[in-house]
């Protein structure tokens, strides 16, 4: 079985937030086999640390984050330089420009091509 591991940022109504690093909620989820199988919900409230946080603990932080939660891919509407480049150093994948429902959005990034 094939199976990996997403974080998304969403709102609250479970769309897609516009910035993964001032996101205030985040889902990770698992799609295994092409099929979403786990989904869950964490309050990371980076949206209260981004810009109060010196820019490098709080990219610590939520890089901290994907790695107690295994994450693999990202998918997201918009992400910085700096996070990018530090998604990359640890082998991350970024699917980035998705906006709307953030279950479809993980769909349709990861679907098979």
């Amino acid at each position: 079985m094939n199976a990996i591991t997403i974080a998304i940022p969403i709102t609250v109504d479970g769309a897609v937030f516009d910035r993964l690093a001032k996101a205030p909620l985040v889902a990770t989820c698992v799609l295994r086999d092409g099929e979403l199988v786990d989904w869950t919900e964490h309050g990371v409230g980076w949206d209260q640390t981004y810009g109060v946080d010196v820019m490098g603990n709080h990219h610590a932080r939520v890089m901290r984050f994907m790695q107690e939660h295994n994450v693999t891919d990202v998918v997201a509407a918009d992400v910085c330089d700096n996070m990018r480049r530090s998604l990359e150093a640890k082998d991350v994948t970024l699917h980035a420009d998705f906006a709307g429902d953030a279950r479809a959005a993980v769909r349709s990034a990861l679907q098979p091509a």
